[in-house]
């Protein structure tokens, strides 16, 4: 098993502590982070350069399409990023799919995406992205994308089933043949760690926390993985930290330990 962070989290610890992004870049490695997730629109041929000179990986670019447009422009720039960044993965995120029109358009050209992907050897996924006017933000809707489109495969979202009132454990079982990737994310229901960060489909609000230091059962869920022979990438995810930097330290300590490699 190996580990990563979010780009957002490297350029927290700088705004939080006033290092350079080469510096931060370092001070992540060296925690043993070997990947890094990035927004299409945060990714660039210098910032592509840092990674590789501090030993990080571009695990995956995620990227935002509104379907009610044209994406064509969009989606190239992603194919051209993601064979340039030789990721292994590539996570497009529809804006909004709560109409039959917009989800039609997005199951059609994704289907097609995940061809474009295959050919230069990239895996497309879809997560449980939790936020209003998107289908997949519940097990029943991100399942409708998997099916449409066979070649997908799921990115595990441990933090995101929350929205919906779903069950993570009972979501892990469901999808657990196509789970090929992993966003450990933790929930509070208080600002410990930070302040409130999203807002639930039911009204209530959580924020970030270190990955084991909140109301989810990721150890139990890490250890769940490991013992059912999962060797793929763990990405620690968690927003709005006020200490990103040590909740960083915290998240890998805890995923080493689950994961037998203290």
């Amino acid at each position: 098993m190996e580990f990563g962070v979010f780009n957002f989290e490297i350029v927290n610890v700088m705004e939080q502590t006033g290092k350079s992004f080469y510096d931060v870049c370092r001070e992540v490695r060296g925690m043993g982070y070997k990947y890094v997730e990035i927004d299409l629109d945060e990714l660039d041929l210098d910032k592509l350069l840092i990674f590789r000179e501090n030993i990080l990986h571009i695990s995956s670019i995620y990227c935002f399409l509104d379907f009610a447009g044209d994406v064509e422009e969009r989606i190239a720039k992603l194919l051209k990023m993601a064979y340039l960044a030789d990721v292994h993965f590539v996570m497009p995120i529809p804006v909004r799919d709560d109409t039959p029109e917009l989800k039609a358009a997005a199951i059609a050209r994704l289907g097609k995406l995940c061809g474009e992907l295959a050919a230069i050897g990239v895996q497309m996924v879809m997560e449980d992205f939790d936020g209003p006017g998107k289908s997949f933000a519940a097990s029943s809707g991100l399942k409708s994308y998997l099916d449409a489109i066979p070649a997908c495969r799921c990115c595990f979202d441990t933090g995101n089933f929350i929205h919906c009132g779903e069950n993570v454990e009972q979501a892990l079982a469901f999808f657990r043949k196509d789970i090929v990737h992993i966003h450990a994310k933790d929930r509070r229901n208080d600002e410990k760690y930070g302040k409130f960060s999203h807002t639930n489909a039911d009204g209530s609000r959580v924020s970030g926390a270190p990955v084991g230091c909140g109301i989810l059962p990721l150890e139990k869920i890490v250890k769940s993985l490991v013992n059912d022979g999962f060797e793929g990438i763990i990405i620690a995810e968690h927003s709005c930290c006020s200490d990103q930097q040590a909740a960083l330290l915290e998240s890998i300590t805890n995923l080493k330990k689950w994961c037998g490699q203290e």
